[in-house]
């Protein structure tokens, strides 16, 4: 039977453009179709031990895990244990970008891709209330005690179980506030 012992990327971000994807293993054949979440997919033999094919970006909607199998014609052909692919969500953008130290609380919106129902938005590493818009937009609760010091925030996502996927982070700033100026005049 044929293995599959490896992917590379091994992981890859949701909402990119197609990805191709190395698989490496045993006992791979011309002929070896590479499977995504079941799928056949068009599939080049490298070699007995490496395939690649492409990870189309229509596959790349969803975070999660998906399995990539190898099924090879007989005799001495079959298909192989699974091995996953693991799709990220991704953070691209956040509104706002920057935030006064000090200030009152806020919705911050986070826009990017494979966001599933769940998903919660982290500020700084610590979970916010978040709401589900699309798989592409959150909106989180962000705090006055969140923002009550200048600082760069890290702003990420993650899944909810069993996956539990982390974004890649995107930073919010909050910036100092002017409270007085001394003195009041100018000559």
């Amino acid at each position: 039977l044929p293995t599959v012992s490896s992917l590379l990327p091994s992981s890859v971000a949701a909402g990119g453009a197609n990805v191709p994807v190395t698989v490496s293993g045993t006992r791979f054949v011309t002929g070896s179709i590479v499977h995504l979440n079941g799928q056949p997919r068009a599939t080049a033999f490298v070699s007995a031990t490496q395939l690649t094919v492409t990870v189309l970006s229509t596959d790349l909607t969803t975070s999660g895990r998906f399995p990539i199998t190898v099924v090879s014609p007989t005799p001495g052909g079959g298909t192989t244990a699974p091995v996953n692919l693991t799709v990220l969500p991704q953070v691209n953008t956040t509104s706002p970008t920057s935030v006064r130290a000090g200030s009152q609380g806020f919705s911050l919106a986070v826009n990017g891709a494979g966001f599933v129902v769940g998903t919660v938005v982290r500020f700084n590493g610590v979970s916010k209330s978040t709401t589900f818009i699309s798989s592409t937009q959150l909106s989180a609760s962000i705090s006055s005690n969140d923002i009550s010091t200048v600082g760069i925030f890290p702003i990420t996502v993650l899944t909810p179980a069993p996956d539990s996927l982390t974004s890649n982070a995107v930073n919010l700033n909050a910036i100092p506030s002017i409270l007085n100026l001394t003195p009041l005049s100018a000559v």
